[in-house]
């Protein structure tokens, strides 16, 4: 008998899966822009119509590989939410910022091309309607961490959870697209420096 953890992966779920995955290297590899249905048809060794079977649209597959190839942040920032009082607030923050970073270095290549089409920002729109979008999501549990520590003491009880998180969160955004775009930071730090000195900044402002 075959248990749910045992069960087999049908030859349709693999085609699936080799889609996503040949749309994240031609991502990685190309970009978004000149990126046709075709293009990712051929690189997963199926034709155009077996992969219309999967997903209709472009816009379809973008948003299925935003939802299930980029690193999973959720699962790597909740799991600080269920540290809290452990470590100091700062070095926390420095591990949020460090995972975001990771992040939104593969998020913002598909963001920028699909800002810049009307109709592929529209699908995305449409894609994404009734879900919590992968910024909201993140902003939350950031904003989650937040609000734990500070219900602890640890954080100043006047800081805004919400807002202290769309700052850390924004920052590590505005980088990204800079890097993305001119192939360094703003500030000319490493990775690892930027989420330093950034954790430092944000920390003084929640301090008690």
């Amino acid at each position: 008998m075959i248990t749910g953890s045992q069960r087999m992966i049908t030859p349709t779920e693999n085609l699936r899966s080799g889609l996503l995955d040949a749309a994240v290297r031609l991502l990685r590899c190309r970009g978004v822009a000149d990126l046709t249905t075709r293009d990712i048809a051929r690189e997963a060794g199926c034709s155009p119509g077996a992969m219309y079977r999967h997903f209709a649209t472009k816009t379809d597959l973008l948003a299925a590989v935003t939802r299930e190839r980029l690193p999973n942040l959720r699962d790597q920032l909740g799991d600080l939410v269920g540290h809290v009082g452990s470590s100091s607030v700062e070095r926390n923050l420095e591990q949020i910022i460090l995972a975001t970073q990771r992040f939104v270095a593969e998020l913002v290549p598909i963001v920028t091309a699909v800002g810049a089409d009307p109709e592929l920002r529209a699908g995305w729109r449409g894609a994404f309607h009734g879900t919590i979008i992968p910024p909201r999501e993140t902003l939350e549990t950031v904003a989650a961490y937040i609000d734990a520590e500070q219900r602890i003491g640890r954080i100043d009880r006047h800081a805004s959870p919400l807002m202290s998180a769309s700052i850390l969160l924004g920052e590590c955004f505005s980088n990204a697209v800079v890097q993305y775009i001119f192939g360094e930071s703003a500030d000319g730090m490493s990775p690892e420096r930027h989420a330093r000195v950034l954790a430092r900044t944000v920390w003084k402002g929640l301090a008690p």
